[in-house]
């Protein structure tokens, strides 16, 4: 194996200071956990301050990120979207110097240094601050930039890969929302509150509880991915074996469950018993359909933090035909599930192997030279 050095960061990073001089100069843009977006793309709307004169610009190719952060996570991105956006003063921006970007994005994002550097920095159980100033003194054990750039290709090839699979995934999601549409046009005309009640019911959480928060469902897939580990921090809705649960924050998000067991959720959830009149996977569709979600979405409240409700949802308009007629648009949507759902298993199983790269690169264990086969 290479030789790795323990490095100061701040030798190789370079502030970037240019500041916009007129507004909406440049397009704004939104450096999230998921990556960085055009804020409108990201948000559906503009939610910026109405004069942004003065905000940070990020030329293509330059990193940026929040200094702050409530629960010790960070993200790095590089603008690769436009030749120049802007980002509020709150976003540090800066280039490189005799480093890989995408290696340094990498450990940045995912190394345990930089980890454990925010929790060091964390005030007490508020915010925790890394400003720009901070960042440079952070030390990082690194390679030679052969190396670097080395690491870089393969776990590249991994992110081309996983890109891939997640184009499928959007292509056969597109082609079950064009059955949905045609399908759930059907029937008699109807309120989504003849539908379904809305369940308020909270208790306290046991150790034995399954417990659910938004991070626990997959956007887009409806599957549960893992379960809440601060369960028993509050009181939490009661759900049951065929509710259906719909993410009331931020329902662009597209996070719903038909629940398959009885347990507890977090308060961001509507959660629906479904009446007899409507079959429970009929209403799922309808729930994870484009219409339900973009209706959903349009009436939300709070800026940061929007918001649908039960008084919301209810509103909705629903087509329903019989009973005999909801078998048969589920049993094709199913079709259509199964073929979405095998790819969106092959997206996870890439993932996983890119997190084992990560963890064998990025620590030393196993140089590329040594790496065997490929993705």
């Amino acid at each position: 194996m290479g030789e790795w050095k323990c490095v100061q960061l701040g030798n190789y990073l370079v502030e970037h200071t240019e500041k916009t001089t007129q507004n909406n100069q440049y397009p704004v843009l939104t450096s999230s956990r998921e990556g960085i977006f055009l804020q409108t793309d990201y948000y559906n709307r503009v939610v910026a301050s109405k004069d942004n004169t003065g905000y940070n610009v990020v030329p293509y190719g330059y990193f940026t990120y929040r200094h702050m952060s409530d629960d010790v996570v960070f993200r790095f991105n590089i603008n690769n979207i436009v030749e120049k956006g802007i980002v509020s003063t709150l976003y540090p921006v800066f280039t490189t110097r005799n480093i890989d970007d995408y290696f340094l994005r990498t450990i940045l994002n995912y190394g345990s240094e930089f980890k454990k550097f925010a929790f060091f920095n964390q005030q007490g159980l508020s915010r925790t601050y890394v400003y720009f100033s901070m960042l440079k003194k952070l030390y990082v054990t690194i390679p030679d930039l052969d190396e670097q750039r080395r690491i870089a290709a393969v776990l590249a090839a991994a992110d081309e890969a996983i890109v891939a699979s997640r184009a499928l995934v959007e292509k056969y999601a597109a082609v079950k929302q064009g059955l949905m549409q045609d399908l759930l046009g059907k029937g008699e005309l109807t309120l989504f509150a003849d539908l379904a009640d809305s369940i308020t019911r909270k208790e306290r959480a046991t150790a034995e509880s399954v417990c659910l928060n938004m991070d626990c469902i997959e956007s887009g897939s409806g599957k549960v991915i893992s379960r809440s580990f601060d369960s028993m921090s509050s009181d939490k809705i009661v759900f049951k074996a065929g509710d259906l649960l719909f993410a009331k924050l931020r329902p662009y998000l597209r996070k719903y469950w038909l629940a398959d067991m009885d347990g507890l959720c977090s308060s961001e959830f509507l959660v629906f018993k479904i009446k007899p009149k409507v079959r429970s996977k009929y209403l799922y569709y309808i729930v994870s359909s484009n219409e339900f979600v973009e209706y959903n979405n349009s009436q939300t409240f709070g800026t940061k933090m929007p918001r649908t409700s039960w008084s919301i949802a209810k509103k909705y308009q629903v087509r329903v035909p019989s009973l005999d007629e909801q078998d048969r648009i589920i049993e094709i949507l199913t079709a259509a599930d199964e073929r979405l759902t095998a790819e969106w298993e092959r997206l996870r199983k890439l993932e996983d192997i890119k997190r084992g790269l990560m963890d064998d690169l990025l620590t030393n264990r196993v140089s590329t030279d040594k790496l065997q086969g490929g993705v």
